[in-house]
Formats: C-alpha cells, sequence, structure tokens
C-alpha cells in the first residue's frame, strides 16, 4: 500500500510539473498517465494481498492477480532497419519460434523511407536498360556466416563478387606514380611471382597474421554465450597482443612485414575499406580490411538480404519515422515518441528498447536515464561516392600522367602513405574502379573520395553520359586504444553499435578482392545484433540460446 501511493504521488508530482494555468505539455500527461496506471495495478494488488492473506477468506487461493503485462510477453522497439536493426528483428523471432510460451511484438522504426541502410541500390536511367548499382555495401564473403547463410535461407540467387579488376588489371596509385600494377587478366602465378618479386615474403607473412585474426573471428559463430561487454569480444580477437591498442602498420612491422607492402597493398585496402591509413587504425580493423576467401553478391542487390530479416520477422515497421525521445518510466519500461515525415507524432510503451543506429547521427534524447552520457564521442569519415554511364573505354591517360589508352587502368586503388609522408601529390581519390559494361561503347564507373571528384579531370565532358553523387557519415574512425560504449546502456536499453569503433567493417582491397567495408560493417552489425539479443533473451524471458543463428539449429 505505501509502494503504490508513492507511485500515486509521484505521477501527480510529474504532471504539476509540466503545467501550465491553462495547458498541459503532451508528453508528460502520457508519461503521469503511464505511471498513474502502474500505481493503481500495484494499489489493487496489494489490496487483493491484503484480502488473500486476512482472516475473512474473501478470496481463494487460485484468484488470478491483476497483472500489468497481458499479452504479448515482451514489447520490443528497435531504432533503425539497417543490417542491424532489420537482423535483430529477424533473431527475436526466430528465439520466440523456439520457445510456443514466448510471444514478442516487434516494433522497427527508421527515419528514411527503406530498409537496408548503406546496403541499398540507384537504378540509373532507362535509357541504360533495368540496371541497379549498389551504392554502399558491394560484396560479401564466405566467412560472413551470417550474411551467407541468410542468403541462401531466403533463396536469393548469389554471384560472384569480384570487381571488374579481374578481366581489366589494377593498380595503385600514391598521387604521382603507379606503385603496383596488375595487368589483364586472371590473378596468376605470374602474378604471385611479381608479389613476391616486388616485396618479398611480406605477402605471406601478411597472409599468416590475417588468418589468425578471421580465424578468432569465426569463433564468434560458435561461441552462443552472449557478452556484456565489448571489451570480451576484443579478447575473443585478440591473441597475445590487444589488436585495438597496436597500429596497423605497427602490428605488421612487428611480424616481419615489409614496409613497402604496408604503404602498398595494405594501405590500399585500408583507404578503400576505411578511409584510413595502416598508421591511423588499429590493427584489428587492418587485418580484416584484408581478408578475402569467397566473395558474393545478391543478384539484384543485397538490400534484399535486410529485407528479408525485416519480411521474416513480423514486426511492425515504421518507415519515414523518425524517434524523437525515449523516456525511461518508474515501472522501468521505455516511452518511445516518434513523428513522421508529415509531421504526425506517435508514442509507444516497450519492455526493451534496441538502438541499431550510431548515436551520433541522431538526435534522440533519452529522458530519466544517463544513457547517453555513456557512448564516447565517435567521429566518422565523411565518404563521397560517385557513380556515372561514361563511354570512355578508360579514365583520360594524362590524368595519370600516361599516353597510352591501352596502359591506363580501369581498376585503381590508392595509398596516401607517401603523401603524408614523403609530401607526394594527395590522391583525389581512393578508389576508381570499372563495375560493368552496359553497352558495347558503355561503362558503370564507382568513384570513393574524401572530397567531391571533379569528373572532367578524368573524363571528357562528351564521355559522361549520366551521373549521381552520394556522401556517408563511412566508417567510425577506427583510432587505437578506442573509447567503448556499453552494450547495455541502461535496464532495457541495448546499444548494437558499440562494436563500431572495433570491427565496423572486414573489407578488402582489389588486390585481395572488390570493396566491400559496408558488407562487411552489415556482418558485423549482424554478430552485434545476435548478441542483444541473446542478452535480451537472458534477461527479459528467461532463455539461454544453445548457439548463435549461423550455427542452428541445434
Amino acid at each position: 500500500m505505501v509502494i503504490a501511493t508513492a507511485s500515486l504521488h509521484r505521477s501527480q508530482v510529474v504532471l504539476s510539473r509540466y503545467a501550465s494555468p491553462s495547458t498541459f505539455d503532451a508528453e508528460a500527461i502520457i508519461i503521469a498517465s503511464f505511471n498513474a496506471r502502474n500505481a493503481l495495478i500495484d494499489l489493487l494488488n496489494s489490496m487483493r494481498a491484503v484480502l488473500f492473506f486476512g482472516s475473512f477468506g474473501l478470496v481463494s487461493a487460485t484468484q488470478t492477480v491483476f497483472s500489468a503485462q497481458s499479452d504479448p510477453s515482451l514489447r520490443v522497439g528497435i531504432i533503425g532497419a539497417g543490417a542491424g536493426g532489420s537482423s535483430a528483428a529477424f533473431f527475436l523471432r526466430e528465439l520466440a519460434k523456439r520457445d510456443k510460451d514466448v510471444d514478442i511484438d516487434i516494433h522497427l522504426y527508421e527515419r528514411s523511407g527503406y530498409i537496408g541502410g548503406r546496403s541499398t541500390t540507384v537504378k540509373l536511367p532507362s535509357q541504360f536498360g533495368s540496371v541497379s548499382i549498389e551504392l554502399g555495401a558491394s560484396v560479401f564473403v564466405d566467412a560472413n556466416r551470417n550474411l551467407v547463410k541468410a542468403a541462401s535461407e531466403f533463396g536469393l540467387l548469389l554471384q560472384d563478387g569480384h570487381g571488374s579488376e579481374a578481366d581489366t588489371g589494377m593498380a595503385i596509385w600514391d598521387g604521382a606514380t603507379f606503385r603496383y600494377r596488375q595487368k589483364q587478366g586472371s590473378y596468376g602465378w605470374l602474378d604471385n611471382v611479381k608479389l613476391v618479386w616486388q616485396y618479398g615474403r611480406s605477402p605471406f607473412r601478411a597472409h599468416s597474421i590475417i588468418q589468425r585474426t578471421i580465424q578468432r573471428f569465426l569463433g564468434l559463430y560458435q561461441d552462443h554465450q552472449p557478452r556484456r561487454n565489448v571489451s570480451d569480444f576484443v579478447a575473443a580477437l585478440s591473441d597475445s597482443v590487444d589488436l585495438t591498442k597496436i597500429s596497423s602498420e605497427r602490428f605488421q612491422l612487428d611480424n616481419g612485414v615489409g614496409q613497402g607492402f604496408i604503404d602498398d597493398l595494405a594501405g590500399a585496402a585500408s583507404r578503400v575499406n576505411y578511409g584510413q591509413n595502416p598508421l591511423e587504425m588499429h590493427a584489428l580493423g587492418g587485418m580484416v580490411s584484408m581478408a578475402a576467401s569467397g566473395t558474393h553478391s545478391v543478384v539484384g542487390g543485397n538490400w534484399q538480404i535486410f529485407e528479408g530479416f525485416v519480411n521474416r520477422s513480423g514486426a511492425r515497421v515504421h518507415l519515414s519515422t523518425t524517434v524523437e525521445r525515449l523516456t525511461r518510466l518508474d515501472d522501468g519500461k521505455w516511452l518511445l515518441m516518434a513523428s513522421g515525415d508529415s509531421g504526425e507524432t506517435s508514442s509507444s510503451v516497450f519492455d526493451v528498447i534496441l538502438l541499431a543506429a550510431p548515436a551520433a547521427q541522431t538526435t534522440i534524447e533519452i529522458v530519466n536515464s544517463h544513457a547517453m552520457s555513456r557512448i564516447p564521442q565517435q567521429d566518422y569519415v565523411p565518404l563521397h561516392v560517385k557513380l556515372l554511364v561514361t563511354n570512355a573505354s578508360t579514365p583520360l591517360p594524362s590524368f595519370f600522367g600516361l599516353t597510352d589508352p591501352q596502359e591506363t587502368p580501369k581498376t585503381t586503388l590508392s595509398t596516401f602513405a607517401y603523401a603524408n609522408r614523403d609530401q607526394v601529390k594527395r590522391p583525389k581519390f581512393s578508389s576508381l574502379s570499372y563495375l560493368r559494361q552496359l553497352l558495347d561503347d558503355q561503362w558503370v564507373i564507382k568513384i570513393f573520395s574524401e572530397a567531391p571528384f571533379a569528373l572532367d579531370e578524368a573524363f571528357a565532358a562528351r564521355d559522361v553520359l549520366w551521373s549521381y553523387d552520394k556522401r556517408w557519415l563511412a566508417y567510425p574512425y577506427l583510432r587505437p586504444n578506442p573509447d567503448l560504449a556499453p552494450i547495455e546502456l541502461d535496464r532495457g536499453l541495448y546499444y548494437l553499435n558499440a562494436f563500431e569503433p572495433l570491427i565496423s567493417t572486414m573489407g578488402q582491397s582489389a588486390a585481395f578482392a572488390c570493396y566491400r567495408a559496408d558488407c562487411e560493417r552489415a556482418e558485423t552489425a549482424t554478430v552485434a545484433s545476435w548478441n542483444a539479443v541473446a542478452l535480451v533473451a537472458q534477461d527479459f524471458l528467461d532463455l539461454c540460446p544453445r548457439c548463435t543463428w549461423a550455427e542452428s539449429p541445434c
């Protein structure tokens, strides 16, 4: 009775705090009404307890106590419908299927008008045929167990994910000269001989330490016990050295990899996949940026994987809806306030909130909780993506200081090591790649750069038939010794993007495969979402998954 009275008093205080002589704040009224409702339930339950334990025998021992929670068993709100949010909705539903007594009501909020986050496509104008090009996440590899399994289970058709360099050759550019050239044709023994001739044993030593890291990453799929701290993942992924506390360059040097290989191939890989250099980023990110084994992409776009997650989750999807505020209520639940593009507002109460979006890129206010103060400041690398259709079979040779178009590569990565160290002219792009040929004299090109790329420097104006520009805050800076956010920000509030300072991508350069940074970011997001969902299952449903989804059935 005392507890119930105190709860009623708190709701009155909240209501009066927001009151004005003539109006009430709408959100305050909602919060107060929920708190008052819960207080009333407490009061009724207290009265029933008194009647039951009294000497008057007015109720029987089998009478059901009035409960604040009818069905479903759990209400979960997920903020963000990218790889993390979409897979979290799917994993929640999969866990619910394992226990017939569990009913989960899932709501998925996404401020954009589509599902998939950075995994999205751009449809070319109709004169170029029915063609869609991946704007962000492009390919994934066999080690990406969740994405590979999802594509298979959803009946999606896969195609070889290697880029055009397998047919057109590849080069690494430092802003003034080519540091490495691979002529047209598939990678063969001559290419391996050239690598050894130019870099000695460095390619083999690099391969060895990369494989050690990948094997540890694969171990995450076999460990069904969820981790509550990101530092536990660091320990699982590190060997004798904490790979987040040492730079990628230093780690490779300590393992016998030569400076030339680091500057050229490792530098190009980290640049195209992170927009960063081996000297600037930690070794964990550097190692996984060069991993390669069986690249794939989904015919029609990788976004279909994430749409498949959502379609099979049974979640109620709220697209073009921005979550404005989360308020922790007295009973521990969360009041979510959202607004749509047309200005309409809505509110819902959830047992659990999964934040599957970078906190730095949201404007969510969290009330009655210190959750946001627990998330360290995270800066992101700006990335400019340019798609174009051209009738030029190569870029202008003069752009690379050449005269012969036959010597001009169609796939070029860049290294910034020499510009930073030797004052060489800074490259104007991170990668420039001919993705596919449309007709006999039309090609699709994708260019990544840290600043807007001026097409007239590399292509004659008459040769550019169409272009499209997009700017992303693409990847977090993966600096050594990162500050790590907790996975559980508050009771019932989980932060999937706590993993971002560790392995936001697992991409690689064209020397090993082709641009897949955002796809590996997507894979890491699915690993993080499974971990968070397993924590929710333990904390709120008393369920302990026997294996990860990648290893299921078990």
